[in-house]
């Protein structure tokens, strides 16, 4: 959609952070992220099951 932003903050990205460091912060947001939805999947499926006992 904006191209010269992704240009823009590719080469901020390169400059600012070593090449090294990137993969291990990939992994850490995926597990992050992974717990989050996990934890979010079961609070829902929670909620809904008391909805279920309620009505």
């Amino acid at each position: 959609m904006f191209p010269w932003r992704r240009a823009s903050q590719s080469t901020a990205d390169a400059e600012t952070k070593p090449a090294a460091k990137r993969p291990k912060e990939i992994l850490m947001l995926k597990f992050i992220g992974g717990t989050i939805g996990a934890i979010f999947l079961i609070g829902l499926i929670v909620v809904v099951l008391l909805l279920m006992l309620i009505f």
